[in-house]
């Protein structure tokens, strides 16, 4: 069984992390503000579903809303658990690394075909990193109006607190790899 009081203070600290409202996180995972409100001062249990819809809220799998801190210490993330996506123009995002409630660090691997361009993404909040290394192919990144061409080998790290953009520069597909500490929200 697992502790009211624990569960809302992780509830309470993931949500104050994320910069997001009582009313806010109660949008994000389609929970009644009230029901929010009475599980974060640990008045109700709440049950599976809203638990589940809770941590979709957060961005964080449910399982780190019940487990000890100790737990956290170590964690294993297989293969078969890594999220992927697909996105429009054919590239594929992996997060391979462990997701762990309050750390804000993530692990990427993309792959993005022939003339692919990921697109554009905004600024995330001052005092985020990007680190990225390609393992094959040629990447073009773009960094506010900073543009440079990265081989296999190549890497480069940039503050993330400012525009920026992935494509596929080569005749081959490119694979890299980002490493992100990233602070919420984007701005």
């Amino acid at each position: 069984m697992f502790d009211l009081d624990e569960l809302a203070r992780r509830i309470q600290r993931l949500r104050a992390e994320r910069g997001h409202t009582l009313s806010a996180l109660a949008t994000r995972c389609s929970v009644s503000v009230s029901m929010l409100s009475a599980v974060e001062r640990a008045e109700k249990a709440p049950t599976v579903v809203v638990l589940a819809r809770i941590a979709d809220g957060l961005g964080v799998p449910l399982v780190s809303l019940l487990e000890d801190d100790e737990e956290r210490r170590f964690v294993v993330r297989r293969r078969a658990e890594q999220e992927r996506s697909t996105h429009p123009g054919g590239w594929e995002k992996t997060v391979v690394s462990p997701v762990v409630a309050g750390v804000n660090f993530e692990l990427v691997r993309v792959v993005l075909p022939v003339g692919c361009d990921a697109g554009g993404f905004p600024a995330y909040a001052r005092g985020s990193h990007e680190y990225v290394v390609v393992e094959t192919g040629t990447l073009r990144l773009t960094v506010g109006e900073r543009v440079v061409g990265l081989g296999a080998g190549d890497s480069a790290y940039f503050e993330a607190d400012q525009e920026h953009g992935f494509a596929n520069a080569g005749g081959e597909p490119c694979v890299y790899h980002v490493a992100a500490l990233i602070m919420r929200p984007r701005g």
